[in-house]
């Protein structure tokens, strides 16, 4: 003879759904987190200098998903990197780009030291600007070393009109990879926790 048993903790339709969303909002929102770590690798391989940007105001953030909004996103408001992403035509704000000279002393440079940059160099009286013979305008120096290589006349930057800036391709693209191998795994792991933690 078999007993009927009665089973009166099971989770209501309503509480299922309410733990599905959360643990979608957690999936979508570790999926942000990995993207941006992803973005942080990228940029740290493709960009010179200490790239300390990154994490900065204008840096890569995310926007983390809740259950309501079912949304989450990696975002920046650095106003370079679309450019740098993308890659395309860089236009100076003033009249010129400066581009260190290949043979002067900042070719190479991971980061320009400050006293070194265009303006400081005019603003300290050390700098000026000529054109070369052939019409290449030229940003110099005189006297930036008192003996050796960079003794008397050098040249630090060339003066262009405008560069074409190579794609770097550390934003978009390591996000999708990001999104196309995790996104899933991510919100399944989420669902599943959610749901085994249910109360």
């Amino acid at each position: 003879m078999f007993k009927a048993r009665m089973i009166n903790n099971l989770p209501s339709a309503a509480k299922i759904i309410k733990n599905l969303d959360f643990g979608t909002a957690v999936g979508l929102t570790k999926t942000a987190k990995e993207g941006q770590a992803a973005v942080f690798g990228a940029a740290k391989g493709a960009f010179k200098g200490p790239n300390t940007w990154l994490k900065s105001p204008v840096g890569i953030k995310i926007t983390p998903a809740t259950p309501r909004t079912m949304r989450s996103e990696v975002k920046t408001s650095a106003k370079f990197l679309p450019l740098q992403d993308e890659g395309g035509t860089k236009l100076p704000y003033g009249n010129h780009l400066c581009i260190p000279a290949t043979k002067g002393p900042l070719a190479g440079r991971r980061r320009i030291p400050p006293a070194m940059r265009p303006k400081a160099l005019m603003d300290s009286g050390k700098g000026f600007i000529t054109t070369t013979k052939s019409g290449t305008k030229i940003m110099g120096v005189r006297g930036l070393k008192s003996r050796g290589k960079y003794a008397g006349f050098t040249i630090m930057y060339i003066m262009v009109p405008k560069a074409q800036i190579k794609a770097a391709k550390v934003f978009h693209d390591p996000i999708q990879k990001v999104v196309d191998r995790r996104l899933k795994i991510n919100i399944r792991n989420g669902i599943d926790h959610a749901l085994k933690t249910m109360r």
